[in-house]
């Protein structure tokens, strides 16, 4: 079921329009992308990059669709670097 789920809402027009126009609300802050290396159903990592082509994309290798749970030591590396990488770069702490 959860297979056929995905297969249908990734036709699914309305979606996709919907992730088109909140990817534009991104497109000047620095953005961080996690997604598992087997669970980009979507596309998305590739959208991201269009959109914010400085986007900071992570793949976790042989993950799914939660990350956060296939390697949380990598998922937390990169949010720690990356926030005080971006953080740094506008002059905050």
């Amino acid at each position: 079921a959860m297979h056929r789920m995905f297969t249908d809402a990734a036709r699914n027009h309305t979606i996709h329009a919907a992730a088109e126009t909140a990817l534009h609300e991104f497109a000047q802050r620095p953005l961080l992308t996690i997604f598992g290396q087997l669970g980009d159903y979507f596309g998305f990592q590739r959208q991201w990059r269009r959109h914010h082509p400085d986007a900071l994309q992570v793949t976790v290798r042989r993950g799914l669709h939660f990350p956060m749970c296939d390697n949380p030591v990598v998922v937390a590396n990169q949010l720690h670097n990356w926030h005080h990488d971006s953080h740094s770069l506008r002059g905050e702490r």
